[in-house]
Protein backbone atom coordinates (compact mmCIF):
# COMPACT_ATOMS: atom_id res chain seq x y z
CA UNK A 1 0.00 0.00 0.00
CA UNK A 2 1.33 3.42 -0.98
CA UNK A 3 1.50 5.64 2.12
CA UNK A 4 3.58 8.42 0.60
CA UNK A 5 2.33 11.92 1.33
CA UNK A 6 0.82 13.77 -1.65
CA UNK A 7 3.24 15.99 -3.49
CA UNK A 8 3.06 19.64 -2.46
CA UNK A 9 2.29 22.12 -5.23
CA UNK A 10 5.21 24.11 -6.57
CA UNK A 11 3.42 26.60 -8.84
CA UNK A 12 0.38 28.90 -8.43
CA UNK A 13 -1.48 26.89 -11.06
CA UNK A 14 -1.03 23.61 -9.17
CA UNK A 15 -1.96 25.21 -5.86
CA UNK A 16 -5.10 26.94 -7.21
CA UNK A 17 -6.36 23.72 -8.80
CA UNK A 18 -6.19 21.89 -5.46
CA UNK A 19 -7.32 24.86 -3.36
CA UNK A 20 -10.59 25.41 -5.22
CA UNK A 21 -11.22 21.67 -5.36
CA UNK A 22 -11.00 21.58 -1.56
CA UNK A 23 -12.88 24.86 -1.04
CA UNK A 24 -15.29 25.32 -3.98
CA UNK A 25 -17.27 28.03 -2.16
CA UNK A 26 -14.26 30.35 -2.47
CA UNK A 27 -14.06 30.02 -6.24
CA UNK A 28 -16.53 32.90 -6.59
CA UNK A 29 -13.98 35.11 -4.82
CA UNK A 30 -10.91 34.04 -6.79
CA UNK A 31 -8.34 36.80 -7.35
CA UNK A 32 -7.74 38.03 -10.87
CA UNK A 33 -4.17 36.77 -10.77
CA UNK A 34 -1.86 34.81 -8.49
CA UNK A 35 1.85 35.46 -8.87
CA UNK A 36 4.81 33.52 -7.46
CA UNK A 37 7.48 35.95 -6.31
CA UNK A 38 11.09 34.79 -6.28
CA UNK A 39 12.43 37.68 -4.22
CA UNK A 40 12.36 38.10 -0.46
CA UNK A 41 8.97 38.54 1.17
CA UNK A 42 10.16 41.23 3.53
CA UNK A 43 7.39 42.42 5.82
CA UNK A 44 4.78 40.48 3.86
CA UNK A 45 5.69 37.04 5.20
CA UNK A 46 4.34 34.23 3.09
CA UNK A 47 1.85 36.12 0.90
CA UNK A 48 0.17 39.46 0.34
CA UNK A 49 -2.81 40.97 -1.42
CA UNK A 50 -1.85 43.54 -4.03
CA UNK A 51 -4.91 45.10 -5.63
CA UNK A 52 -6.86 42.23 -7.20
CA UNK A 53 -3.75 40.02 -7.25
CA UNK A 54 -2.25 37.74 -4.61
CA UNK A 55 1.52 37.38 -4.45
CA UNK A 56 3.05 34.20 -3.05
CA UNK A 57 6.58 34.43 -1.64
CA UNK A 58 9.12 31.61 -1.18
CA UNK A 59 8.09 31.07 2.46
CA UNK A 60 4.58 30.14 1.28
CA UNK A 61 5.79 26.96 -0.39
CA UNK A 62 7.45 25.82 2.85
CA UNK A 63 4.14 25.82 4.76
CA UNK A 64 2.00 22.76 5.43
CA UNK A 65 -0.96 22.29 3.02
CA UNK A 66 -3.55 23.34 5.65
CA UNK A 67 -1.57 26.46 6.53
CA UNK A 68 -1.16 27.32 2.85
CA UNK A 69 -4.94 27.14 2.43
CA UNK A 70 -5.56 29.40 5.43
CA UNK A 71 -2.94 31.95 4.35
CA UNK A 72 -4.38 32.10 0.83
CA UNK A 73 -7.97 32.45 2.09
CA UNK A 74 -6.73 35.15 4.48
CA UNK A 75 -5.37 37.15 1.52
CA UNK A 76 -8.68 36.74 -0.33
CA UNK A 77 -10.29 38.20 2.79
CA UNK A 78 -8.10 41.30 2.47
CA UNK A 79 -9.28 41.76 -1.12
CA UNK A 80 -12.96 41.28 -0.20
CA UNK A 81 -12.69 43.88 2.57
CA UNK A 82 -10.92 46.38 0.32
CA UNK A 83 -13.70 46.01 -2.25
CA UNK A 84 -16.39 46.49 0.40
CA UNK A 85 -14.63 49.43 2.03
CA UNK A 86 -13.08 49.58 5.49
CA UNK A 87 -15.17 52.57 6.57
CA UNK A 88 -18.40 50.77 5.60
CA UNK A 89 -17.23 47.70 7.51
CA UNK A 90 -16.66 49.84 10.60
CA UNK A 91 -20.26 51.10 10.35
CA UNK A 92 -21.49 47.51 10.17
CA UNK A 93 -19.38 46.66 13.23
CA UNK A 94 -21.44 49.12 15.27
CA UNK A 95 -24.69 47.34 14.37
CA UNK A 96 -23.14 44.00 15.38
CA UNK A 97 -21.83 45.28 18.72
CA UNK A 98 -18.21 44.95 17.57
CA UNK A 99 -15.58 47.42 18.75
CA UNK A 100 -12.99 47.23 15.94
CA UNK A 101 -10.65 49.57 17.87
CA UNK A 102 -10.36 47.34 20.94
CA UNK A 103 -7.27 45.35 19.96
CA UNK A 104 -7.51 43.17 23.08
CA UNK A 105 -10.82 41.75 21.86
CA UNK A 106 -10.03 41.23 18.20
CA UNK A 107 -10.44 37.60 17.05
CA UNK A 108 -7.56 35.17 16.70
CA UNK A 109 -5.19 37.47 18.60
CA UNK A 110 -4.89 39.89 15.68
CA UNK A 111 -3.64 43.44 16.13
CA UNK A 112 -5.90 45.44 13.79
CA UNK A 113 -9.35 45.18 12.28
CA UNK A 114 -8.09 44.52 8.73
CA UNK A 115 -6.11 41.44 9.81
CA UNK A 116 -8.92 40.37 12.16
CA UNK A 117 -11.40 40.40 9.28
CA UNK A 118 -9.03 38.49 6.97
CA UNK A 119 -8.58 35.76 9.61
CA UNK A 120 -12.34 35.68 10.25
CA UNK A 121 -12.99 35.35 6.51
CA UNK A 122 -10.56 32.46 6.19
CA UNK A 123 -11.98 30.70 9.24
CA UNK A 124 -15.55 31.20 8.01
CA UNK A 125 -14.85 29.15 4.89
CA UNK A 126 -12.15 26.73 6.08
CA UNK A 127 -12.77 25.55 9.64
CA UNK A 128 -15.83 27.46 10.90
CA UNK A 129 -14.05 28.32 14.14
CA UNK A 130 -15.07 31.97 13.86
CA UNK A 131 -18.75 30.96 13.98
CA UNK A 132 -18.23 29.20 17.31
CA UNK A 133 -15.76 31.56 19.01
CA UNK A 134 -16.56 34.95 17.47
CA UNK A 135 -20.16 34.94 16.15
CA UNK A 136 -20.33 38.74 15.59
CA UNK A 137 -17.30 38.55 13.30
CA UNK A 138 -18.90 35.67 11.39
CA UNK A 139 -21.94 37.94 10.93
CA UNK A 140 -19.62 40.71 9.70
CA UNK A 141 -18.20 38.36 7.05
CA UNK A 142 -21.74 37.54 5.92
CA UNK A 143 -22.69 41.22 5.64
CA UNK A 144 -19.56 42.06 3.67
CA UNK A 145 -20.20 39.12 1.31
CA UNK A 146 -23.80 40.20 0.81
CA UNK A 147 -25.15 37.01 2.38
CA UNK A 148 -26.72 39.09 5.10
CA UNK A 149 -29.61 40.94 3.44
CA UNK A 150 -31.09 44.30 4.49
CA UNK A 151 -33.95 42.56 6.33
CA UNK A 152 -31.46 40.92 8.69
CA UNK A 153 -29.34 44.03 9.13
CA UNK A 154 -32.33 46.24 9.91
CA UNK A 155 -33.65 43.77 12.46
CA UNK A 156 -30.21 43.34 14.04
CA UNK A 157 -29.63 47.10 14.20
CA UNK A 158 -33.03 47.69 15.77
CA UNK A 159 -32.67 44.98 18.39
CA UNK A 160 -29.10 45.98 19.26
CA UNK A 161 -29.72 49.74 19.15
CA UNK A 162 -32.76 49.34 21.36
CA UNK A 163 -30.46 47.57 23.83
CA UNK A 164 -33.05 44.82 24.12
CA UNK A 165 -31.48 41.79 22.48
CA UNK A 166 -27.77 41.51 21.74
CA UNK A 167 -25.42 38.70 20.79
CA UNK A 168 -24.40 36.99 24.01
CA UNK A 169 -27.66 37.75 25.88
CA UNK A 170 -29.11 34.93 27.98
CA UNK A 171 -32.75 34.38 27.02
CA UNK A 172 -35.71 32.15 27.85
CA UNK A 173 -37.42 30.32 25.01
CA UNK A 174 -39.78 27.45 24.26
CA UNK A 175 -43.56 27.22 24.59
CA UNK A 176 -43.45 27.92 28.32
CA UNK A 177 -40.28 30.03 28.22
CA UNK A 178 -38.60 27.60 30.58
CA UNK A 179 -35.50 26.80 28.47
CA UNK A 180 -32.38 28.91 28.85
CA UNK A 181 -30.09 29.78 25.98
CA UNK A 182 -27.61 32.32 24.61
CA UNK A 183 -28.03 34.40 21.45
CA UNK A 184 -25.06 33.65 19.19
CA UNK A 185 -26.08 35.36 15.92
CA UNK A 186 -28.76 37.07 13.88
CA UNK A 187 -29.32 35.72 10.40
CA UNK A 188 -32.04 35.10 7.83
CA UNK A 189 -33.85 32.04 6.51
CA UNK A 190 -34.02 30.94 2.89
CA UNK A 191 -36.97 33.27 2.32
CA UNK A 192 -35.11 36.35 3.56
CA UNK A 193 -36.87 36.60 6.91
CA UNK A 194 -34.77 37.63 9.94
CA UNK A 195 -34.05 34.86 12.42
CA UNK A 196 -32.01 34.40 15.57
CA UNK A 197 -29.82 31.43 16.55
CA UNK A 198 -29.86 30.40 20.21
CA UNK A 199 -27.39 28.02 21.86
CA UNK A 200 -29.01 25.96 24.64
CA UNK A 201 -27.65 26.18 28.19
CA UNK A 202 -26.20 23.77 29.12
CA UNK A 203 -25.11 22.90 25.60
CA UNK A 204 -24.39 19.18 25.95
CA UNK A 205 -25.47 17.36 22.81
CA UNK A 206 -28.37 19.69 22.13
CA UNK A 207 -28.42 21.41 18.77
CA UNK A 208 -28.83 25.17 18.45
CA UNK A 209 -32.33 26.55 17.97
CA UNK A 210 -33.23 28.70 14.97
CA UNK A 211 -36.23 30.97 15.50
CA UNK A 212 -37.94 33.60 13.42
CA UNK A 213 -38.01 37.11 14.83
CA UNK A 214 -41.51 37.80 13.54
CA UNK A 215 -44.74 35.84 13.14
CA UNK A 216 -45.43 37.52 9.81
CA UNK A 217 -43.42 37.59 6.59
CA UNK A 218 -42.85 40.22 3.94
CA UNK A 219 -44.39 38.88 0.73
CA UNK A 220 -41.98 40.70 -1.60
CA UNK A 221 -38.91 39.41 0.24
CA UNK A 222 -40.13 35.81 0.06
CA UNK A 223 -41.09 36.12 -3.61
CA UNK A 224 -37.66 37.57 -4.44
CA UNK A 225 -35.93 34.76 -2.52
CA UNK A 226 -37.96 32.11 -4.38
CA UNK A 227 -37.14 33.75 -7.72
CA UNK A 228 -33.42 33.79 -6.88
CA UNK A 229 -33.54 30.14 -5.84
CA UNK A 230 -35.32 29.18 -9.08
CA UNK A 231 -32.78 31.13 -11.16
CA UNK A 232 -29.87 29.47 -9.34
CA UNK A 233 -31.39 26.02 -9.85
CA UNK A 234 -31.93 26.71 -13.56
CA UNK A 235 -28.34 27.91 -13.89
CA UNK A 236 -27.01 24.77 -12.21
CA UNK A 237 -29.14 22.53 -14.42
CA UNK A 238 -27.98 24.37 -17.56
CA UNK A 239 -24.33 24.06 -16.50
CA UNK A 240 -24.84 20.35 -15.78
CA UNK A 241 -26.47 19.84 -19.18
CA UNK A 242 -23.59 21.64 -20.91
CA UNK A 243 -21.02 19.55 -19.04
CA UNK A 244 -22.81 16.32 -19.97
CA UNK A 245 -23.01 17.38 -23.63
CA UNK A 246 -19.28 18.19 -23.67
CA UNK A 247 -18.41 14.85 -22.05
CA UNK A 248 -20.57 13.00 -24.59
CA UNK A 249 -18.91 14.87 -27.45
CA UNK A 250 -15.47 14.02 -26.08
CA UNK A 251 -16.36 10.32 -25.86
CA UNK A 252 -17.67 10.32 -29.42
CA UNK A 253 -14.47 11.98 -30.64
CA UNK A 254 -12.41 9.30 -28.91
CA UNK A 255 -14.33 6.39 -30.45
CA UNK A 256 -12.80 4.99 -33.69
CA UNK A 257 -14.87 5.06 -36.85
CA UNK A 258 -16.45 1.73 -37.80
CA UNK A 259 -14.91 1.92 -41.26
CA UNK A 260 -11.45 2.05 -39.74
CA UNK A 261 -12.01 -1.30 -38.02
CA UNK A 262 -13.26 -3.19 -41.09
CA UNK A 263 -10.77 -5.53 -42.66
CA UNK A 264 -10.69 -5.77 -46.41
CA UNK A 265 -11.63 -9.28 -47.57
CA UNK A 266 -11.26 -10.56 -51.09
CA UNK A 267 -13.51 -13.41 -52.20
Amino acid sequence: MNTAAPRKPTTPEEFLKGFFRRHPALKAHAPSKVVAKSGGSGAHGEARQHGSEIHLFPKFWELSPDTQDFVFAHEIGHFILSEFGLSKAIDVCKSLDIDPWDSDKLPFGQFNQDEAFADSFASYFLDGDVKRRYPPWASLVEVVLGKSKPAQRVAARFLVAADYFQIGNIVLYGRWKNHRGKIIRFDQDKYGNPIVEIEPIPKGRKSNKIMGLFKFWRADVKEKALAEQAAQKAKQEAEAATDNAMKLADRMDDEPDEDDNDDDWEG
